[in-house]
This record gives structure tokens, sequence and C-alpha cells, in this order.
């Protein structure tokens, strides 16, 4: 139920972020879903091994490796899916970095709850 409380919470982040900012296009909410489980498989299996092989690096750098990982996991969406368009890598970096924060919060919050 966790996880999918969670994949609701990115869908709606990845539609609500991309209406916002005018350098990210999402077409529907459809587009985000797809866009929303993409990121979490590639999250899952993808950054689980640059984490696990950039750990000095992560602890180092205070996530920014993380960060970066997520935004070459958006630009691959936005080259693979037709559901998203970033107009240059700089709002990939931000909607990347917006995503993140909404997932500190959840993660935050889901201690209180």
């Amino acid at each position: 139920m966790e996880l999918i409380i969670k994949l609701l919470a990115n869908t709606i982040s990845v539609f609500v972020f991309g209406y916002i900012l005018p350098g990210i296009q999402v077409r529907s909410f459809g587009s985000s879903l797809l866009i929303a489980i993409l990121l979490a498989l590639m999250n899952a299996f993808v950054q689980s091994v640059v984490i696990l092989f950039n750990l000095p690096v992560t602890i180092y750098t205070i996530a920014v490796s993380i960060l970066v990982s997520n935004t070459f996991i958006v630009l691959l969406g936005d080259l693979f899916m037709d559901g998203i368009k970033a107009k240059t890598s700089g709002w990939a970096v931000l909607f990347s970095l917006l995503l993140m924060l909404v997932n500190v919060l959840f993660f935050y919050f889901q201690f209180f709850i």
C-alpha cells in the first residue's frame, strides 16, 4: 500500500511540476503515471547500483550525485518517452530537485503518520 501511495504522490508531483515549470512539458496524467513508474523502476535498479559504487562520493557531496543520477533518469525519460519533454538539461535538474524535495518530505512525514 505504501508503494502505491508513494507512486501516486510522485505521479501527482510529475504532473504538477510539468504544468508549473515552463521548461518541462508533460502531456497528460497518464503520461505522468508512466514517467513516475519509469523513474521508480530506474531508481530501484540503476540508482541503487550508482549509489553503491558512489557511496563515498555521495556522502561527501551531500546527495549531489543522487541529483545528477535523477537528472540523468529524467533526460532518459525525455529521450525514450513521448509523454515528457525537457527543453534543456537545466530544467531537468530543477525538475529532479523538486521531485527529490517531494520524496524527502514524503519520507519525513511518513514517520509521523
